[in-house]
């Protein structure tokens, strides 16, 4: 066994969400080759359709189904984190044993024990830990995730840190479908995906339509009921905006209704992507420089959201709500607008 091993990794297209952004890291430092599996893929949304309901009103606005589960270029494995415990087996050595395998490892852990986390020490909460490196001698491992500054890079925790957190990963039954679970990714260059412009034309018709043709089919397991699809999004999105406002407009004040952040983020990385894939068809397909200059505006909306999202969470200046909105509903257009042309090009 190696005394240290450092996997590579790199920055994902989104990272919003920690369940995508791991398998695409590793994707990411391996090249530009899974770019074509990866945009054919990543286009339908889906959200909470009652808000009202949801924990301080949360849209969990998200890709639809688990697209990086079945990610090209990844080998797969996976062990719950109840059955590894029960096996009784040296956490350390089975670590280091699958990262000399060239083994990425993605956990559930309680953050009070990890450092890099804003709640260590301070609240626990079982959330994912990417382990891609070990250093044996300095007893560290190197971990990917959100700092305690909500920023999205490399990190690393000591052994007795993350076996603290490790083993206090109690489940309760609302938690245990997610976090009784051990990832194991194992990049694999002889796959060999094209870009399938037939998925991309029939997921932008669905998104354009908010429907998915999944949910008819059920082979496998009932889709979730309470979740709206593609444009629809949006709908929910300002709603969202609108329960923000009015609980800061409220004589009594609470947190009921907190400006969701990472909405705003994803949407950045959604427009970013849907941009890579437009300029892709352009390169590769057929003729869409015009679109590509139209959909531009898109893009340089919802980072103008983004950056006033963040400016709200610091100010709490209601005006920047109704900016907020505005472009929303502005971003939702373009989408109509522009991606109804694509569809009718390809």
């Amino acid at each position: 066994m190696n005394s240290k091993k450092k996997l590579p990794v790199s920055e994902p297209l989104t990272s919003t969400w920690l369940y995508d952004a791991y398998p695409l890291s590793i994707l990411a430092a391996n090249g530009n080759k899974y770019l074509e599996w990866f945009l054919s893929n990543f286009i339908q949304l889906n959200a909470n359709k009652d808000i009202t309901i949801a924990e301080r009103h949360n849209v969990f606005l998200k890709f639809d189904g688990a697209v990086t589960n079945h990610a090209a270029y990844l080998n797969k494995q996976l062990i719950s984190w109840t059955t590894f415990m029960n096996l009784g087996i040296n956490i350390h050595d089975y670590i280091r044993g699958h990262i000399d395998q060239d083994y990425y490892i993605q956990f559930q852990v309680d953050e009070y024990y990890i450092p890099s986390s804003w709640r260590y020490g301070k609240q626990h909460n079982i959330h994912d830990i990417f382990i891609y490196g070990y250093d044996n001698e300095k007893k560290l491992y190197n971990t990917l995730g959100y700092n305690r500054q909500i920023i999205f890079e490399e990190s690393t925790c000591s052994y007795e840190q993350f076996e603290a957190g490790f083993k206090n990963n109690y489940l309760d039954k609302k938690e245990n479908f997610w976090a009784d679970r051990i990832y194991f990714y194992q990049y694999n260059d002889s796959d060999n995906y094209k870009f399938n412009i037939k998925l991309v034309k029939n997921s932008l018709i669905e998104y354009l339509s908010g429907i998915n043709s999944f949910e008819t089919l059920n082979r496998f397991y009932e889709q979730d009921p309470g979740v709206v699809y593609g444009i629809d999004v949006f709908d929910k999105i300002l709603e969202h905006i609108l329960l923000v406002k009015a609980n800061e407009n409220s004589q009594i004040k609470g947190r009921e209704a907190v400006l969701d952040n990472r909405i705003f983020r994803f949407l950045k990385e959604h427009k970013k992507i849907m941009m890579m894939r437009i300029k892709y068809i352009h390169e590769h397909i057929t003729d869409a420089k015009e679109l590509l200059m139209e959909y531009k505006e898109a893009e340089i909306l919802a980072e103008k959201a983004h950056n006033l999202a963040i400016k709200y969470s610091i100010s709490q200046n209601t005006n920047l709500l109704d900016m907020l909105y505005d472009y929303m509903e502005q971003l939702k257009d373009i989408d109509q607008t522009v991606l109804k042309k694509l569809i009718l090009k390809i």
